[in-house]
């Protein structure tokens, strides 16, 4: 099917009018808005976006084959400047969409399924997933379709791109942010990481590379694709996969070889596939030049292999075509036919075209990279690498752990509570060393971080360095009060001996007395996880709890100024109690930042730890009863 910009445009106004409205009324898409947003293919190959429709003077300068576009380009501007606060905001959006018109080329969907279908077949189930230029998510979906229990983290820097992602992905890590400023945690540490990268010669900002002592990094900060290449590296945990589509001069350009070996000296070579200059034909009109390089992350690695020393150099043909060494025949271009020509640049190049179509094209490339992965997929080094208590678990299984230990802590701050009710916090402290120390419980909670970190740590905010003031793995002691005043853990019910008087049965004949109203079941609460729209402080952490929407849970993927929200399953008694955890909780720290910042007491706030009201008990024996 040929390239229709008409189509593509009007496709794309339409998407980012929905995502305006969207963000105007603060909801989810509907399905039916889903799908118009699925056709954002980005701007690509539609550069009439950058003429100017101030006047209609202005159709003087435009193209005859393109006039008609002009009251659609109109609407476009109309539409932008309609939702932006001001001139500086619009300027922004047109300046993004400017900066992608050259590289915004979106993959079809089946060629991204060759490599995650790859990715299956050879018992590859990534647990973390990175897209760091994510487009409308076309990695991201297919990734989501190809393994369920996949969690996503992606980067889109295109201002109206990455708002389209957001409303596309609401569940998902999405940062409409460069990739250059995603942080260095140990939770940014990837199994796969797929994209087809931007490129050009476009300088990246990013102090770690153009500062480093490494001579291959600060000479990868000059370019986009040689950045996201080593960045994304960076990310990789070991053993885990790259997968790039990306522009042909990374292999190609004999200026990148210093960029090659640091990738052979710290990665294996899993693949090179060089792809039909009529890939993106159908989604961006025009026809590009790119390969497909899959690595893996190995950083002990004393050799390369005979393809490894191939990829590093460049050759120059009998007629001024530059190639890499690594493709000494066509067994590894997707193509049915070939001949040298200018590119897309007006450069002399190999011009590669397949004639079978999009799936023609995506059935071969898999047939490519099946034969790749048997023979250089080092399945071992993936395994052996897997985070512990992570990609081994099922997600039930993983749910089952973090409310196990929910429960355990839930007793242990019960116990911290009535000890401040009671003026007896010093004993408690006494009783359990513990608190600044590290014990194998929490070494459990940090492995697997959507734990609900419900520990003292995160009830009196104490830091790292005061946990380790005491060394010691003294196993924590269970309180043991007497059975008639016993503190109910969080999941406790009321005491079986508690004294109930049975309602007197009512007769139907009764006169006088109305039957009651059938019971109204309480509404179902949404269980799934969700973006965090509540207002994120510096106590909360990865695993706190908090409420979202009058609803419990705990915090996971805590990323800057966004989290992930995980609602708890809890019945009202245990709603109660985990809401007035959180007030204490948020009641302290507001305390201890007041008198940081103050330098004097807040007597008022102070008053809620030594005299605490009815209320402001977790626990008391009359609402047991009552």
């Amino acid at each position: 099917m040929a390239f229709n910009k008409k189509a593509h445009l009007l496709s794309n106004i339409e998407a980012i009018r929905i995502a305006f409205t969207l963000d105007q009324e603060k909801r989810q898409a509907t399905d039916e808005e889903r799908a118009a947003l699925q056709k954002y293919c980005g701007f690509g190959g539609i550069k009439c976006i950058l003429k100017s429709t101030e006047t209609e003077k202005d159709r003087a300068y435009w193209n005859a084959s393109e006039i008609d576009m002009f009251p659609m380009v109109a609407d476009l501007h109309k539409l932008i400047r309609d939702n932006s606060k001001d001139d500086r905001e619009y300027k922004q959006y047109f300046d993004s969409l400017k900066n992608s018109i050259l590289t915004a080329f979106y993959t079809p969907p089946e060629a991204i399924k060759a490599i995650s279908n790859t990715l299956k077949a050879n018992g590859i189930s990534p647990h973390n997933f990175l897209e760091p230029s994510a487009g409308s998510g076309a990695f991201v979906d297919t990734f989501k379709d190809t393994f369920s229990e996949i969690k996503v983290a992606a980067f889109e820097k295109d201002l109206l791109t990455g708002k389209i992602l957001s409303h596309l992905h609401p569940k998902d890590r999405v940062h409409i942010r460069g990739f250059e400023e995603i942080e260095n945690r140990p939770d940014n540490q990837f199994d796969v990481i797929a994209s087809n990268i931007p490129f050009g010669d476009v300088r990246i900002f990013d102090p770690a590379f153009t500062s480093s002592p490494d001579q291959a990094k600060r000479q990868a900060a000059q370019k986009v694709h040689n950045y996201f290449f080593l960045k994304s590296i960076d990310h990789l945990r070991e053993g885990g996969l790259l997968a790039f589509i990306t522009s042909q001069g990374i292999m190609n350009s004999p200026q990148n070889e210093p960029v090659r070996e640091w990738l052979m000296k710290n990665t294996n070579l899993v693949s090179a596939v060089r792809l039909p200059n009529n890939l993106f034909t159908e989604n961006a009109g025009t026809e590009a030049g790119s390969d497909l390089i899959i690595l893996q992350k190995n950083t002990s690695k004393t050799s390369l292999t005979p393809d490894e020393e191939a990829f590093l150099k460049c050759r120059t043909l009998s007629n001024g075509i530059t190639i890499n060494n690594y493709f000494q025949d066509f067994s590894r271009v997707v193509q049915t036919k070939g001949y040298p020509d200018t590119d897309l640049y007006g450069k002399q190049g190999m011009i590669f075209l397949h004639e079978g179509g999009i799936q023609g094209m995506a059935s071969d490339l898999q047939k490519m990279l099946s034969e790749d992965f048997s023979l250089r997929l080092d399945k071992e080094l993936y395994m052996d690498n897997i985070p512990v208590g992570i990609s081994l678990q099922t997600k039930d299984e993983r749910e089952l752990e973090a409310d196990e230990l929910f429960r355990e802590d839930m007793e242990e701050i019960d116990a911290a509570v009535e000890a401040i009710r009671t003026g007896k916090w010093d004993a408690f402290v006494a009783e359990r060393p513990y608190i600044n120390g590290v014990t194998g419980k929490q070494d459990k909670v940090e492995q697997y971080s959507v734990n609900p970190v419900m520990s003292l740590y995160d009830l009196f905010g104490l830091t790292e360095e005061e946990r380790k003031q005491v060394n010691t793995t003294k196993k924590r002691k269970k309180s043991t009060p007497a059975s008639n005043s016993r503190q109910l853990d969080l999941f406790s019910t009321p005491p079986v001996n508690t004294p109930i008087t049975p309602a007197k049965p009512v007769s139907p004949e009764s006169p006088n007395v109305a039957p009651s109203p059938p019971a109204q079941k309480p509404p179902e609460l949404p269980i799934e996880p969700r973006p965090y729209s509540g207002s994120l402080q510096e106590h909360h952490k990865q695993g706190s709890m908090a409420i979202d929407n009058n609803q419990i849970g705990v915090l996971q993927e805590r990323y800057r100024d966004d989290a992930v929200f995980r609602p708890l399953k809890l019945n009202s008694f245990q709603e109660q109690k985990a809401k007035m955890y959180i007030q204490l909780r948020d009641a302290y720290h507001t305390l201890y930042n007041y008198e940081a910042a103050e330098l004097k007491e807040n007597a008022e706030l102070r008053k809620i730890f030594v005299q605490p009201s009815k209320k402001q008990l977790f626990v008391q024996k009359e609402s047991v009863n009552g």
